[in-house]
């Protein structure tokens, strides 16, 4: 059975979850604004940015039920950074 992350057990590692999201929010929030001022996006830098909010949210998902969020390695880092296959986009 999968543990429930929360703030009050896993205090360190809800804080590093909750800002994983934020970070995307920030930058996806960045991303529409300056998309707006502009009027256009180069597709490469659309795709960098993109893919860096991607990131953001992959290891939001792929530790959403980690306690040990604040001792991760760098390869499962990388990992975790890789578009889920347990998460089937909806909509």
């Amino acid at each position: 059975m999968k543990q429930t992350l929360n703030q009050d057990d896993h205090p360190v590692a809800w804080s590093l979850w909750m800002d994983e999201l934020c970070d995307a929010h920030e930058h996806l929030g960045k991303l529409i604004q300056d998309m707006t001022d502009a009027g256009s996006i180069d597709e490469a830098d659309f795709g960098i940015d993109l893919g860096h909010v991607f990131a953001h949210l992959n290891r939001a998902w792929h530790s959403r039920d980690d306690p040990q969020l604040d001792n991760i390695s760098q390869a499962n880092f990388q990992k975790r950074s890789q578009y889920p296959t347990d998460l089937d986009p909806v909509g």
